[in-house]
């Protein structure tokens, strides 16, 4: 996949964030290892239910809100079986719900924007289950070509360089 997409997709995830209603607006894109974005999600209310922002935030003892359902959850449900060995483009950092999510839809990677309450619950959860995790203004082009070849969306050649194993 050319690096110039993976700018897109987080821009897809930043635009998504906005039609939350919640305190936190949080985005996800979920793409397959095609290439294709298969899940789209932001965080808000139940269907049916209020928005925090017309009534205010359930709680819990930790300042999460628990009247949502989170980006990420909603993005994978839309993707499905598409969402296996793909990468989520999250402007937040996943919480411990969020990241169980990413583990039992079999996302190979997780690239973030805000490392807002980054919890241990969480790293643990992704490094368990050996999801990579990067924090999406930190990497460059070659960033991007490493992590294809980690997670198997590309096959290093014998000289070193990368040939693509999907043509996107």
């Amino acid at each position: 996949m050319r690096p110039i997409k993976y700018s897109i997709y987080m821009n897809i995830a930043i635009e998504l964030a906005r039609a939350s209603t919640c305190r936190v607006h949080v985005g996800c894109v979920v793409v397959g290892p095609d290439g294709i974005i298969h899940g789209l999600g932001y965080n808000g209310s139940l269907p049916g239910h209020p928005h925090c922002e017309d009534v205010g935030c359930d709680f819990d003892e930790h300042g999460h809100c628990k009247a949502t359902l989170h980006a990420e959850r909603n993005a994978l449900r839309r993707a499905g079986e598409k969402a296996r060995n793909g990468i989520a483009f999250v402007t937040h950092f996943p919480c411990p719900d969020c990241a169980k999510e990413l583990v039992d839809y079999g996302i190979s990677a997780v690239l973030f924007q805000n490392d807002y309450r980054r919890s241990p619950i969480s790293v643990r959860i992704l490094e368990r289950a050996h999801i990579r995790v990067l924090p999406f203004t930190e990497m460059k082009e070659e960033s991007f070509i490493q992590l294809e070849e980690q997670i198997g969306w590309r096959k290093p050649t014998k000289g070193g360089t990368a040939e693509w194993t999907n043509r996107t």
